[in-house]
Protein backbone atom coordinates (compact mmCIF):
# COMPACT_ATOMS: atom_id res chain seq x y z
CA UNK A 1 0.00 0.00 0.00
CA UNK A 2 1.23 3.43 -1.11
CA UNK A 3 0.12 5.46 2.10
CA UNK A 4 -0.24 3.62 5.46
CA UNK A 5 -3.03 3.65 7.42
CA UNK A 6 -1.43 4.32 10.77
CA UNK A 7 2.31 5.59 11.37
CA UNK A 8 3.88 4.61 14.87
CA UNK A 9 6.26 6.55 16.07
CA UNK A 10 8.90 5.58 19.19
CA UNK A 11 6.58 7.16 21.77
CA UNK A 12 3.29 4.85 20.49
CA UNK A 13 5.92 1.76 21.40
CA UNK A 14 6.11 0.64 25.28
CA UNK A 15 8.76 -2.37 25.81
CA UNK A 16 7.80 -3.52 29.57
CA UNK A 17 7.69 -6.79 31.27
CA UNK A 18 3.59 -6.68 33.20
CA UNK A 19 3.70 -8.30 36.47
CA UNK A 20 1.08 -9.29 38.37
CA UNK A 21 0.61 -8.39 41.88
CA UNK A 22 -2.18 -10.03 44.33
CA UNK A 23 -4.83 -7.66 45.76
CA UNK A 24 -5.38 -7.75 49.03
CA UNK A 25 -8.86 -9.44 50.20
CA UNK A 26 -10.15 -6.04 52.06
CA UNK A 27 -10.34 -4.66 48.16
CA UNK A 28 -11.61 -7.64 46.88
CA UNK A 29 -15.94 -7.30 45.96
CA UNK A 30 -17.31 -9.89 44.22
CA UNK A 31 -21.00 -9.19 44.82
CA UNK A 32 -22.27 -6.17 44.12
CA UNK A 33 -26.36 -5.21 45.01
CA UNK A 34 -27.47 -2.24 43.37
CA UNK A 35 -31.19 -0.92 44.60
CA UNK A 36 -33.01 1.46 42.84
CA UNK A 37 -36.17 3.23 43.76
CA UNK A 38 -38.60 5.98 42.01
CA UNK A 39 -41.40 7.52 43.00
CA UNK A 40 -44.10 9.19 40.31
CA UNK A 41 -47.62 10.31 40.00
CA UNK A 42 -49.52 8.51 37.16
CA UNK A 43 -52.13 10.70 35.44
CA UNK A 44 -55.40 8.51 34.48
CA UNK A 45 -58.78 9.07 33.19
CA UNK A 46 -61.28 6.97 33.60
CA UNK A 47 -64.65 7.25 31.37
CA UNK A 48 -67.69 5.22 31.43
CA UNK A 49 -71.56 5.34 30.39
CA UNK A 50 -74.16 5.96 33.44
CA UNK A 51 -78.17 4.99 33.39
CA UNK A 52 -79.97 6.53 36.41
CA UNK A 53 -83.61 4.29 36.78
CA UNK A 54 -84.05 0.95 34.67
CA UNK A 55 -87.86 1.51 34.87
CA UNK A 56 -90.29 0.77 31.69
CA UNK A 57 -93.57 2.74 31.55
CA UNK A 58 -95.59 -0.78 32.35
CA UNK A 59 -93.14 -0.41 35.93
CA UNK A 60 -94.71 3.09 36.73
CA UNK A 61 -98.25 1.86 35.65
CA UNK A 62 -98.42 -1.03 38.07
CA UNK A 63 -97.45 0.27 40.85
CA UNK A 64 -100.53 2.56 42.28
CA UNK A 65 -99.47 6.11 42.93
CA UNK A 66 -96.24 5.94 41.37
CA UNK A 67 -94.26 8.99 41.02
CA UNK A 68 -92.35 10.13 37.77
CA UNK A 69 -88.89 12.16 37.74
CA UNK A 70 -88.63 15.16 36.80
CA UNK A 71 -85.56 15.56 34.31
CA UNK A 72 -84.20 18.65 36.30
CA UNK A 73 -84.23 16.02 39.63
CA UNK A 74 -82.11 13.46 37.20
CA UNK A 75 -79.52 16.16 36.40
CA UNK A 76 -79.21 17.08 39.97
CA UNK A 77 -78.33 13.75 40.87
CA UNK A 78 -76.02 13.49 38.42
CA UNK A 79 -74.34 17.50 39.45
CA UNK A 80 -74.02 15.64 43.00
CA UNK A 81 -71.54 12.48 41.08
CA UNK A 82 -67.82 13.21 41.57
CA UNK A 83 -67.61 12.46 37.68
CA UNK A 84 -67.95 15.41 35.45
CA UNK A 85 -70.90 15.21 32.89
CA UNK A 86 -70.84 14.94 29.29
CA UNK A 87 -73.61 17.06 28.58
CA UNK A 88 -73.69 15.74 25.08
CA UNK A 89 -74.29 12.77 25.79
CA UNK A 90 -77.05 12.74 28.09
CA UNK A 91 -80.70 11.14 26.63
CA UNK A 92 -83.74 11.15 28.60
CA UNK A 93 -86.27 8.39 28.25
CA UNK A 94 -89.44 9.97 27.81
CA UNK A 95 -92.88 9.31 29.28
CA UNK A 96 -95.10 7.56 26.12
CA UNK A 97 -97.39 9.77 24.23
CA UNK A 98 -100.73 9.85 24.86
CA UNK A 99 -102.43 6.54 23.69
CA UNK A 100 -104.61 3.91 24.62
CA UNK A 101 -102.55 0.98 26.26
CA UNK A 102 -102.97 -2.86 26.81
CA UNK A 103 -100.86 -5.06 29.17
CA UNK A 104 -99.38 -3.04 31.53
CA UNK A 105 -101.62 -4.31 34.44
CA UNK A 106 -103.60 -6.61 32.66
CA UNK A 107 -106.43 -4.36 31.67
CA UNK A 108 -106.85 -1.23 28.80
CA UNK A 109 -106.19 2.00 29.76
CA UNK A 110 -105.50 5.24 28.64
CA UNK A 111 -103.22 7.47 28.99
CA UNK A 112 -102.16 10.95 28.65
CA UNK A 113 -98.87 12.53 28.79
CA UNK A 114 -99.67 16.36 30.76
CA UNK A 115 -96.16 17.52 29.73
CA UNK A 116 -92.47 17.11 28.90
CA UNK A 117 -90.95 17.37 32.04
CA UNK A 118 -90.66 13.59 33.62
CA UNK A 119 -88.64 11.05 32.25
CA UNK A 120 -88.51 7.23 32.78
CA UNK A 121 -84.23 7.14 32.91
CA UNK A 122 -81.45 8.91 31.79
CA UNK A 123 -78.57 7.58 30.23
CA UNK A 124 -75.08 9.53 30.30
CA UNK A 125 -71.18 9.55 29.74
CA UNK A 126 -69.25 10.97 32.52
CA UNK A 127 -65.39 10.70 32.90
CA UNK A 128 -62.98 11.51 36.37
CA UNK A 129 -59.37 11.75 36.58
CA UNK A 130 -57.60 10.60 39.34
CA UNK A 131 -53.42 10.81 40.25
CA UNK A 132 -51.71 7.29 41.61
CA UNK A 133 -48.64 7.34 43.45
CA UNK A 134 -46.59 4.72 41.89
CA UNK A 135 -43.18 3.51 43.62
CA UNK A 136 -41.23 1.19 41.49
CA UNK A 137 -38.30 -0.61 42.89
CA UNK A 138 -35.03 -1.87 41.70
CA UNK A 139 -32.48 -4.80 42.88
CA UNK A 140 -30.19 -5.68 40.27
CA UNK A 141 -27.15 -8.29 41.83
CA UNK A 142 -23.74 -8.87 40.04
CA UNK A 143 -21.96 -11.52 41.03
CA UNK A 144 -18.45 -13.54 40.20
CA UNK A 145 -18.96 -17.20 41.01
CA UNK A 146 -15.98 -18.14 40.48
CA UNK A 147 -14.73 -15.64 43.53
CA UNK A 148 -17.09 -16.28 45.41
CA UNK A 149 -16.27 -20.25 45.56
CA UNK A 150 -12.90 -18.58 46.16
CA UNK A 151 -12.94 -16.06 48.81
CA UNK A 152 -16.38 -16.46 50.12
CA UNK A 153 -19.21 -13.39 49.34
CA UNK A 154 -17.67 -10.23 49.64
CA UNK A 155 -21.07 -7.34 49.34
CA UNK A 156 -20.94 -4.27 48.51
CA UNK A 157 -24.62 -2.58 48.40
CA UNK A 158 -25.62 0.34 46.47
CA UNK A 159 -29.03 2.54 47.01
CA UNK A 160 -30.25 5.19 45.29
CA UNK A 161 -33.61 6.82 44.12
CA UNK A 162 -35.66 9.53 42.17
CA UNK A 163 -38.60 10.68 42.92
CA UNK A 164 -40.83 13.26 40.98
CA UNK A 165 -43.00 15.19 42.45
CA UNK A 166 -46.37 16.74 40.54
CA UNK A 167 -49.52 18.10 42.24
CA UNK A 168 -52.37 16.58 40.45
CA UNK A 169 -54.94 18.63 41.73
CA UNK A 170 -54.91 20.60 38.62
CA UNK A 171 -55.17 17.06 36.63
CA UNK A 172 -58.29 16.15 39.30
CA UNK A 173 -60.32 19.02 38.78
CA UNK A 174 -59.80 19.29 34.96
CA UNK A 175 -63.11 18.94 32.68
CA UNK A 176 -63.15 15.95 30.04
Amino acid sequence: KAIPDFTLVDADVYRRKPEVSPTSRLRLTNQIKLNFKFRYSRLRHRERNFQIGNNTFCDYTGQAGSLYTKKSDFLTYIDAMSWHLNESSVVFEDLPDSQLYTGCSGADFIWYKFNNYYALNVVFSAATRFAQTITEEYTITVTAPQSISQYGLIEWEQSGGAEIEYDAAVWESGQT
